[in-house]
């Protein structure tokens, strides 16, 4: 890395790092309105700005290259037994994601209410054929940009009922205590999140690291323009 570049990278974000990346996301999101009209049916706009900015990140790393590879490669094994965790379409959600999220909403009334086509109706003596249909499906509605919206939206859900509780300094913190869970997993703590704040790691086979939380504030403060 250059003097110049590192000197740059010091005082810079995401957007500086990743020009090309941060504005193809910003393009794709202005060109697929449909992303924001499904999410304000269950939440306010800018909760919808929090939504779309948490999975910023993740449209900025997709590849439709991988995204073929991984598919092709893992979804048999995940179908016929329900092992292999990979990422799917442009918010890069992993089938232990959505299993995660349907689980949480079939076991709420008010998030039932709320998302009602998310969740599977099966039968808790389910045969291996029902369940390998299931899995299947699911990986047909996270091929979906419609149905990760779907997600999305129901995880927002999730999230707001989980923190509730707690006290933010600020919107923009709220928003990286999501972000965190969204990328971390639902059931990290606080203790654990906080952890997770504090690492670097993102993007995965980017020179220049951030932590996940933090680019999502950026594609958020951009949105808000």
């Amino acid at each position: 890395m250059t003097l110049c570049l590192a000197l740059l990278l010091a005082v810079g974000g995401f957007f500086d790092a990743y020009p090309k990346d941060a504005n193809a996301t910003i393009d794709f999101i202005g060109n697929h309105r449909e992303i924001r009209e499904i999410l304000v049916k269950t939440m306010s706009d800018d909760v919808a700005d929090m939504a779309i900015a948490i999975v910023a990140p993740e449209i900025s790393q997709y590849s439709s290259v991988t995204n073929f590879a991984q598919q092709r490669s893992l979804s048999l094994s995940y179908i016929l037994y329900g092992r292999g965790d990979f990422s799917v379409g442009r918010f890069q959600m992993k089938p232990s994601f959505a299993e995660a999220v349907e689980k949480t909403v079939a076991s709420d009334r008010e998030l039932k209410t709320l998302h009602p086509k998310l969740c599977f109706v099966v039968a808790e003596d389910a045969d291996e054929m029902s369940l390998r249909e299931q899995r299947h499906d699911r990986l047909e509605r996270l091929s979906s940009l419609e149905w990760q919206c779907r997600y999305l939206a129901a995880f927002i859900s999730i999230v707001e009922k989980q923190t509730g509780s707690m006290t933010f300094s600020s919107k923009e913190e709220r928003l990286r205590y999501w972000a965190t869970l969204y990328n971390a997993g639902l059931n990290r703590t606080a203790s654990q999140v906080a952890a997770i704040q504090k690492k670097k790691q993102f993007p995965r086979f980017g020179n220049v690291k951030f932590n996940y939380a933090d680019v999502a504030v950026e594609f958020y403060r951009h949105l808000k323009r």
